[in-house]
């Protein structure tokens, strides 16, 4: 198992956006690359919030997408939406 990186090491960027997405564990692995770290965060916040689509399409795209592809993780945390 690859343990999540020390968040006190993160330069304080880093630190804050982690802050505002407490408790997943996605964001949290990522951290691994900071270098790729605010890119993808940028490019997650654009999908998630500033798009055309209504929020129950959205999570309906997510759930089959992640079933196609076998995401177990990522299906979990949608179902409940």
């Amino acid at each position: 198992m690859i343990p999540f990186p020390d968040e006190a090491a993160l330069p304080q960027p880093l630190q804050d956006e982690l802050g505002k997405r407490r408790g997943l564990n996605v964001f949290r692995m990522l951290m691994h690359s900071p270098g790729v770290a605010p890119g993808f965060l940028a490019m997650t916040d654009a999908l998630r919030f500033h798009n055309s689509l209504p929020a129950d399409l959205m999570e309906l795209a997510i759930l089959r997408v992640g079933r196609r592809y076998g995401a177990v993780y990522e299906t979990h945390h949608h179902e409940r939406l």
